[in-house]
């Protein structure tokens, strides 16, 4: 380990991560790729990586799907979330795939069975017969299997203020779709913890709490916790959220579709106290764009939108600012 970090080598865009507990003893990573650069995405995988391991490459997984169920070499994956039940793992997949008709795209959420190498398709929801899911980007399922996701406007209509975002609820019981909270303008990073929903707004750069009753937002409910610049997913660990962001979004903009450095951030926000603080900074040299931040033991570990690797930093001394 170069100083206090190194850097785990996947495949272009590990956008999102998550911890995957599928084989015993042996935790791992779960990590969206993505190839984003400009306005294409290219092509997409997902990997994992064994976090006892010391920054070897992360490994693709393989699929395995119904013939005509679903063709993976046309996954866009972006959110992901990890879900518990009856003794199995499941995975669950934003993507961003090739439009069918009048649709540009067909967004998707897919659900996978986690084997130890393997991905096996369960189904997907998708935009065609959920029409709510129009552009979607985190996603989160609740203990019952409820699907929380964030769909925010497109950037363009980010810049204007535009408040069309909106995050979605899909009741697995009976697979209908609804809006939880409206008039958003970038939701994106979306947790629930007990009976709250929080959400990170990037262009409102504000970390917002709901409070949830009987499947719904309770509209009185709305507090703005805290200031995060450019938030982006969201994780936990013991009481505190852990919160990736774009402190420069003109930069990031630039570095999604030039080659310039984009700063990386990472925030705490303690749900006792209600104090957030910045804990790991970097001008973009080290990693540009972080998009997702996990710790787990003695190491953060912060993904990233574009480039090809995973950071993993030493937190067994005090982090100071890295280029």
């Amino acid at each position: 380990m170069e100083e206090n970090y190194c850097k785990i080598p996947t495949n272009y865009g590990p956008e999102d991560i998550v911890i995957d507990s599928t084989i015993k003893g042996r935790d791992r990573l779960i990590i969206s790729c993505c190839h984003r650069k400009g306005t294409k995405s290219l092509s997409g995988s997902i990997m994992y990586y064994f976090l006892d391991g010391n920054c070897e490459a992360a490994v693709p997984f393989e699929f395995e799907v119904a013939e005509g169920k679903y063709d993976p070499s046309e996954i866009r994956p972006h959110g992901i979330d990890v879900h518990e039940r009856d003794g199995e793992s499941f995975l669950y997949v934003v993507s961003h795939e090739k439009g069918v008709g009048k649709l540009k795209y067909v967004h998707r959420i897919i659900v996978f069975k986690i084997g130890e190498t393997k991905l096996t398709y369960i189904k997907d929801y998708n935009t065609i017969e959920m029409p709510l899911i129009s552009g979607p980007n985190d996603v989160f399922v609740m203990d019952d299997g409820t699907i929380v996701f964030s769909n925010p406007v497109s950037f363009g209509k980010a810049m204007f203020k535009k408040k069309q975002g909106y995050v979605g609820m899909i009741k697995t019981d009976d697979d209908t779709c609804e809006v939880l909270v409206a008039n958003l303008i970038y939701p994106n990073g979306v947790y629930v913890h007990k009976q709250s929903l929080f959400v990170a707004d990037t262009y409102l750069n504000t970390l917002i709490e709901y409070t949830i009753e009987n499947g719904k937002v309770k509209s009185e409910s709305k507090e703005e916790k805290a200031i995060i610049r450019g938030g982006d997913n969201i994780s936990m660990f013991e009481n505190k959220l852990i919160i990736a962001n774009h402190p420069k979004k003109t930069k990031f903009a630039f570095h999604v579709y030039l080659k310039s450095k984009s700063p990386s951030e990472v925030f705490l926000y303690d749900l006792v106290s209600e104090e957030s603080e910045s804990i790991f900074y970097s001008k973009g040299k080290i990693i540009s764009a972080s998009a997702t931040a996990i710790i787990y033991k003695d190491y953060l570990y912060v993904a990233q939108v574009i480039q090809k690797d995973v950071l993993k930093i030493s937190l067994k001394e005090k982090l100071k600012e890295l280029p």
